[in-house]
């Protein structure tokens, strides 16, 4: 074993997409700088992990069962790292009921676990606001990540303009207002948009009305995703984010991450962002920060298809030293896994006995068809993982 070496169980029930995101790509830095030993990405059903395999950390994404979040507590005394990266905690008008279940385990998790992560204080304030909880002193800041490529882009004029959605827009009043801005400068350049995730009714409408090319290219796993990050030609990023909704909204929004920063410039493509806290309160600077409105949309988009593309180098330049992801997981990730090291390694075995199934007996399919992008295009393997995941929720509230 490497002196010092540490062996992590790495626990998520979350889509591919972000058991990539804030698990995988961490985990692999730090496995391949020789910082740890070892890891294991499993399900919460723990059905994957080798029995004679042993762990010094337990480490919990975005956790949301209540069964698991008990045992840990009272089996293992709160020892384990939780990664949290959006308000869970809270609603958002944009969402569906079903996607904030579970908010009961997430707060006992977010009090009793030994270390919690998050991309930003100002989520660890939101969460210290809705628990009553001393947060500050456990929580280590991780912030958002990339790889940084093998070759910066050379700065071009956009060829087009690209949107991505792992999940729903995060817009409601501004929705209309900013689209049709977007849409409206994508028929007067001749830009496609290209979508990556499923386009809102909204934005299909309006590119239908304005008469500009719609690309939908459904959801795409996250390497496949950075891969074409990196070899598509330059494109003009669309981040908005809602400024204009109601206040639990804005609350959920005010805990969103600056990912879309951290994912479009550090592969050197210029974007235009809302005017929204996550894009305001960063270390990065990138782009053109844009109001909600209709005119401020079309003048921030014009400008950057005019000159505002020639700042793309600098900008990620920037992004890739700030956020590179190797030192991110040195300086970050792997302090806040020593913080929540178990007294003494546990065997998948012993976990398994310790944690039980926790009462989701669906819990071992889901696992497998969030594992199916290795096999199936990602779009499928997507809804595949939904059907399974409501199936699911259906048999916990019988």
């Amino acid at each position: 074993m490497i002196a010092g070496g540490l062996r992590v169980l790495a626990i998520s029930d979350d889509s591919p997409l972000l058991r990539a995101c804030r698990l995988g790509l961490p985990l692999f830095e730090l496995k391949t700088s020789g910082l740890i030993e070892s890891y294991f990405i499993s399900g919460s059903s723990l059905i994957e992990v080798p029995s004679e395999s042993s762990f010094d950390v337990l480490w919990l994404q975005r956790c949301n069962n209540a069964g698991l979040v008990e045992r840990l507590s009272t089996r293992l005394d709160g020892r384990y790292l939780l990664d949290i990266d959006d308000y869970l905690l809270g609603g958002a008008a944009y969402l569906p009921e079903h996607r904030l279940s579970g908010r009961g385990a997430v707060a006992r998790a977010v009090c009793e676990c030994a270390a919690l992560t998050t991309p930003s204080l100002r989520l660890v304030a939101i969460l210290e606001d809705a628990t009553r909880c001393e947060l500050r002193s456990k929580t280590v800041v991780c912030p958002n990540a990339l790889t940084a490529p093998a070759c910066m882009r050379t700065p071009e004029r956009p060829a087009g303009m690209l949107m991505t959605q792992s999940d729903r827009m995060a817009l409601t009043r501004s929705q209309t207002a900013v689209l049709s801005a977007v849409c409206t400068v994508a028929q007067r350049h001749e830009l496609p948009i290209t979508y990556v995730g499923v386009p809102s009714a909204e934005l299909a409408r309006l590119a239908e009305h304005h008469g500009s090319r719609l690309v939908a290219l459904g959801h795409l796993d996250y390497w496949h995703y950075h891969t074409r990050l990196t070899t598509w030609p330059t494109l003009l990023g669309i981040c908005p984010l809602e400024t204009q909704a109601d206040d639990e909204t804005l609350k959920f929004i005010r805990g969103k991450s600056d990912m879309k920063m951290v994912e479009f410039a550090g592969r050197g493509h210029p974007a235009v962002y809302s005017r929204a806290e996550p894009y305001v309160d960063t270390d990065l600077r990138a782009g053109l920060l844009a109001d909600n409105d209709e005119r401020a949309w079309v003048e921030a988009l014009e400008h950057v298809l005019a000159s505002g593309w020639r700042a793309a180098a600098d900008e990620q330049a920037q992004v890739c030293d700030r956020r590179a992801a190797d030192r991110v997981a040195r300086e970050c990730w792997l302090p806040a896994l020593h913080q929540a090291r178990l007294k003494a390694p546990l065997s998948g075995e012993e976990l398994r006995r310790a944690l039980g199934s926790v009462g989701r007996p669906l819990q071992a399919f889901i696992e497998v068809a969030a594992q199916a992008d290795r096999v199936l295009q990602g779009r499928v393997a997507w809804r595949l993982e939904q059907v399974l995941r409501g199936l699911a929720r259906a048999g916990d509230e019988c």
